[in-house]
């Protein structure tokens, strides 16, 4: 996010804090514009109720308003609360003191005004705490209930507004927290995190990790059965011509980074080449041997942020140009097509090859970004020029081997891309 927007979204803030009427927990002044977790896998208030009997001595340490505190129904002699946030003070002691609740100003969660081993229950929902001070406070056998949001939780809005904190709440994690209090004389009874779409998504990504690498130890396999039927209706012969043809695709490769790629990075990429393709080596292996720009994207975003891209723009750049970038692919079918038309003895006119190029590049923007998915495209480009659909049976053998090397110029293609944008919009930027 731009400074500009930053500013104006900070005024819009300070406008609507001014106008609004919030008191304690009650937020119905955003009704409709916010929404609380209710997927979370434990439920807070249930941990509460199975815990709390009416005798026992229950304290709220940043009570807010008391909403939370009294929806419990437990018995208001036995009940005690603590606020350190001056409206919402004013609010507790009209709401809670009336109702015979033990009620206390207090902003200090080291120094909470209560003596020694006064409570069964001390519960702490969204506020501040200290384990010492906690433990101080609960008679033997006592309980600490907690909830609070992680040092992760809405990190990307953290970056756009505090920029120059690299995390502002390093301590908020469970692991953490859980230390600080078996430290402090605790005896941890449970623990859980949670992080609902996050960890549905890492383990989708599992799944699919685990799926590709039973196609990698697969491949070679795949590979001898598919070449098998080649040499034994073609001959021997024909493993020097494939060699052949796959000596020229990895040339042109080769010449189609080191010259357009290097080009454009060192005219408007902002860093040298031997930089970029040295940031790049990770994504360049990983892409190699998996052949999937869409499987390649962690890594090679990773790699783009390395070299000074923009987070923005290396989200957007790289997803699309998995799909609609692919020079590597538009390569591959360009020589396939020509390897093709001379095993079939066909010359091919000039035209022709121009048709070549023009359905080459056109297939390859359509091509998605999985193993063997250039295959599927080649059969258009040989239809566009007569060539029988049949001759792919003489490259299907090697696919393999020609789409490791057309997936590393597609994903290093996507990286110039997002680099050389990046530089463009900082220059833009700047004036």
């Amino acid at each position: 996010m731009n400074t500009d927007r930053v500013t104006r979204l900070r005024k819009e803030w300070v406008s609507e804090e001014r106008i609004a009427q919030i008191h304690g927990w009650d937020f119905s002044h955003i009704n409709g514009r916010y929404e609380e977790e209710e997927d979370l896998p434990w439920d807070y208030r249930q941990i509460i109720n199975e815990n709390l009997i009416d005798t026992m001595k229950l304290l709220d340490f940043d009570t807010g308003g008391g909403e939370f505190l009294l929806s419990l129904e437990h018995p208001y002699k036995n009940i005690a609360a603590t606020e350190g946030y001056p409206p919402n003070v004013d609010l507790c002691r009209k709401k809670l003191c009336p109702l015979g609740i033990d009620f206390r100003a207090c902003d200090d969660e080291a120094n909470i005004p209560f003596e020694d081993a006064t409570f069964d229950v001390l519960i702490n929902r969204h506020g501040r705490y200290n384990p010492k001070e906690a433990r101080r406070l609960l008679k033997v056998g006592g309980l600490f209930i907690t909830q609070q949001v992680g040092g992760r939780n809405d990190r990307e809005l953290i970056n756009w507004v505090l920029p120059d904190i690299s995390h502002p709440f390093n301590e908020a994690e469970l692991h953490i927290q859980m230390e600080k209090f078996e430290q402090s004389g605790f005896s941890v009874i449970q623990g859980e995190e949670a992080s609902p779409v996050v960890t549905g998504i890492n383990s989708l990504n599992v799944v699919f990790m685990k799926c590709m690498e039973m196609i990698l130890k697969l491949s070679p396999i795949g590979v001898f059965c598919l070449i098998c039927p080649v040499v034994a209706a073609n001959g021997s012969a024909v493993l020097g011509s494939l060699a052949m043809v796959l000596l020229a695709a990895y040339c042109c490769y080769a010449l189609h980074m080191a010259i357009v790629y290097s080009t454009a990075i060192a005219s408007f990429g902002g860093i040298s080449p031997l930089k970029f393709f040295k940031a790049q080596w990770p994504a360049m292996i990983f892409a190699f041997s998996s052949a999937s720009s869409v499987g390649t994207l962690p890594i090679n975003m990773k790699g783009c942020e390395t070299m000074g891209a923009d987070k923005e723009i290396t989200s957007f750049v790289l997803p699309l140009g998995a799909t609609i970038n692919m020079d590597g692919t538009a390569i591959y079918q360009g020589v396939c097509a020509i390897f093709i038309a001379s095993c079939y003895g066909v010359d091919l006119t000039f035209s022709q090859m121009l048709t070549i190029v023009l359905t080459a590049t056109l297939a390859s923007i359509g091509t998605a970004g999985v193993p063997g998915a250039g295959m599927v495209m080649l059969a258009m480009v040989l239809t566009s020029v007569g060539l029988p659909v049949d001759g792919i049976a003489l490259v299907a053998g090697i696919d393999r081997i020609f789409d490791m090397g057309r997936t590393v110029v597609n994903i290093t293609g996507d990286a110039s891309c997002a680099v050389v944008v990046s530089n463009l919009e900082r220059k833009k930027s700047r004036k």
